[in-house]
């Protein structure tokens, strides 16, 4: 498109698809599947010329005289289509690295530019939702614990005491993206119930632990009394033996 790039280019800039009717919101595709970047352009015959690219400046596709062309790999273009009905992106099986900020330009039959971005941000599914518990003390009065998620992508993470929403203050603190929470505890009560979220745009999971399974009482050992051999104890060295 040699006469696209050589084109001076209008003042009329869209960030986020303000001023071309679009929806400013990020669209929000899931691993795996299909998704539809929308331009918010009216169809017609103004438009002359049409081209796709990833930001910073991948060109992805161009449609031009009747004719659409598509750049990258040949993997990545089986992926992806260009709507000729709407001027739309379609990006198919997609990726988490397909998360990215778009721009798709416009020249019309007056030789302006017009400029449009949309940002696509790409999430798997939250599989399940783990609660690890760390005793910072031997009477389990502070402690931490911390969700994991074995496959996804969180975004958030939110914990709860029973039914009341924990927040930082002087008996929690949250550590990282509060992944982690540091609980300095007092009092006995083992009807306690710590329940953690995991969540992203497109899923959540929660797990819960009860303060019992947190602050199990330690296993006592007593040994038995062990005999020194030669002690003067009325054992002797062959019942010594025999015990052995």
């Amino acid at each position: 498109m040699g006469r696209l790039t050589r084109l001076v280019r209008a003042a009329v800039f869209a960030v986020c698809l303000a001023g071309t009717g679009a929806d400013p919101r990020p669209v929000i595709g899931t691993v795996g599947r299909n998704v539809l970047l929308p331009t918010g352009m009216a169809v017609g015959p103004h438009i002359t010329e049409v081209v796709w690219k990833r930001l910073p400046n991948i060109r992805i596709a161009e449609y031009s005289k009747n004719n659409i062309e598509y750049f990258g790999t040949m993997e990545y273009k089986n992926r992806v289509t260009f709507n000729l009905e709407r001027y739309e992106l379609e990006i198919r099986d997609l990726r988490i690295e397909d998360t990215a900020d778009y721009e798709v330009i416009f020249v019309t039959n007056s030789g302006s530019e017009i400029l449009a971005r949309v940002r696509l941000e790409v999430y798997a599914p939250i599989s399940e939702t783990h609660i690890k518990a760390k005793n910072i003390t031997s009477i389990c009065n502070f402690f931490l614990l911390t969700c994991s998620v074995p496959f996804g992508n969180p975004t958030r993470f939110s914990w709860w005491k029973n039914s009341e929403p924990l927040g930082n203050g002087s008996i929690h603190y949250f550590q990282g993206n509060s992944e982690t929470v540091e609980i300095h505890h007092s009092g006995a009560d083992a009807g306690i119930v710590y329940k953690c979220e995991a969540s992203n745009p497109i899923s959540k999971k929660e797990a819960v632990i009860p303060l019992k399974d947190i602050c199990e009482p330690p296993v006592l050992w007593n040994p038995k009394p062990v005999t020194t051999l030669g002690q003067n104890n009325g054992t002797n060295r062959n019942e010594m033996a025999a015990m052995l």
